[in-house]
């Protein structure tokens, strides 16, 4: 309801690291024909800036967004209120949200019937609630966002040629790439985000090993920015996470970290794949697992999560790139002292009969919008120890929603438009590129 706050604010930063080196190699990547790709790539970014920048939404979705907030984790607070759905079934609920428009003029609404997915940008979700028992509930959500007529293929293609372009490059060409092939986007996500360091080094396997360190500084945001920036510090930069990528032989493929204001992330590419961090050079198998490591502060207790593992499925079909993670295992829970006394159980809920599901990827079909797509699944029992998560979850979610939510997406917009121009500018046939060009305005 949301669109995932933590999401949109490490899409930028995240993107731009991939589109460092070979940015020119990558854009032109994205379709069969230079034209093709500048066209691909101009609608994905549109599309991406529209959803994720400033929205308009009617009456009825804003009056339930909070009701669904403090509902994540006490779904019967929402289940019997009829007005927060658009359609009830017995033991089952529906609620339709579509949106359009363009970006800065983007409007999001409670639907009947979910839309046909006509221009990019266009958008719907389905998000389903099911009661099983007294107090068991299971949550089901899908999501489409149309992107145009690029292709799974393209993307293929394009991490493929951007992969190559950085086994070809150094540390200086790598930087200044950054500067000199994405001025715009530089100049948009300066105020928060700079590269520390860029470290490229050939191993003894003959990949080439990848070092990038983000920092974020919500200070040196512009007073515009002023309710984003405190939500950041009060929410973001409390926060660590560790990722890591591993296969069945526990080989790693990649580790990401975010640790208060630095986010790093360590990979490996040869001839234009991944390669292991270690060992001799192989190809990523389509089954790999992801570990999470999490934890924030929640008043004076750190609360989180240690050795969250997800079974990942890698999704290599002609028509479909992405991936199906599934959380079987449950974690070792980091709770204060008087929540630990708490009945625990609970906790143990999502993660039995299937686990809890995300799926996310790019679609595509002849004659229709390829799509960004995401899914998930989960089950949880209501209880004490639920009400106290998603109490600090909703409260979370509430003082997003209080001005920081709207400066997050000018800001996101202002990324994405400006990645737009850069990535045309590109892609233009024998265009150079425009060096210290200023953010793009909403």
């Amino acid at each position: 309801m949301t669109r995932v706050p933590l999401k949109c604010t490490a899409l930028a930063p995240f993107a731009a690291a991939l589109l460092l080196a070979g940015c020119r190699d990558a854009t032109v990547a994205l379709g069969s024909s230079p034209a093709v790709a500048r066209t691909n790539a101009d609608q994905v970014l549109t599309a991406l800036a529209a959803y994720f920048g400033p929205v308009q939404r009617d009456a009825r979705l804003t009056a339930v967004r909070p009701k669904f907030a403090r509902a994540a984790l006490v779904p019967s607070q929402v289940f019997t209120d009829t007005s927060a759905w658009s359609s009830t079934d017995d033991d089952s609920r529906s609620l339709e949200i579509a949106g359009s428009g363009p970006p800065g003029h983007y409007h999001l609404s409670l639907v009947t019937t979910p839309p046909t997915l006509a221009k990019p940008g266009d958008y719907r979700r389905d998000r389903h609630l099911t009661k099983l028992s007294a107090s068991e509930y299971e949550w089901l959500a899908h999501d489409d966002l149309a992107i145009g007529s690029i292709t799974s293929a393209d993307f293929a293609n394009a991490v493929t040629a951007l992969f190559t372009a950085i086994e070809h490059a150094s540390d200086s060409s790598f930087r200044a790439a950054w500067r000199t092939e994405l001025p715009r986007t530089t100049a948009a996500l300066s105020p928060l985000y700079t590269m520390d360091t860029i470290r490229l080094a050939r191993a003894q396997s003959g990949a080439t090993q990848v070092h990038l360190v983000i920092r974020s500084h919500p200070d040196s945001l512009p007073p515009a920015f002023s309710h984003f920036a405190k939500y950041l510090k009060k929410y973001s930069s409390p926060t660590d996470l560790v990722l890591t990528a591993y296969d069945d032989s526990g080989r790693q493929w990649w580790r990401a970290a975010k640790q208060e204001q630095h986010i790093a992330l360590d990979f490996a590419v040869h001839d234009g794949s991944l390669a292991p961090l270690t060992g001799a050079v192989a190809r990523i198998p389509d089954q790999i697992h992801v570990r999470a490591d999490f934890s924030t502060k929640a008043w004076v207790f750190r609360v989180g999560a240690s050795d969250a593992v997800a079974d990942v499925q890698l999704m290599g079909a002609p028509h479909d790139k992405g991936f199906v993670a599934t959380f079987t295992h449950e974690p070792d829970w980091q709770l204060p002292p008087l929540v630990e006394r708490m009945l625990r159980s609970p906790l143990r809920r999502p993660f039995q009969d299937g686990g809890i599901m995300f799926e996310e990827g790019v679609h595509d079909a002849p004659g229709r919008e390829s799509s960004l797509s995401s899914e998930y699944r989960f089950v949880l029992q209501e209880s004490t120890i639920m009400r106290w998560l998603g109490h600090l979850g909703g409260s979370a979610m509430s003082d997003f929603q209080q001005g920081a939510e709207h400066e997050a997406n000018v800001f996101m917009y202002q990324a994405l438009e400006a990645m737009r121009q850069d990535l045309d500018a590109l892609s233009a046939p024998g265009a150079p590129s425009v060096p210290n060009a200023p953010a793009a305005k909403p």
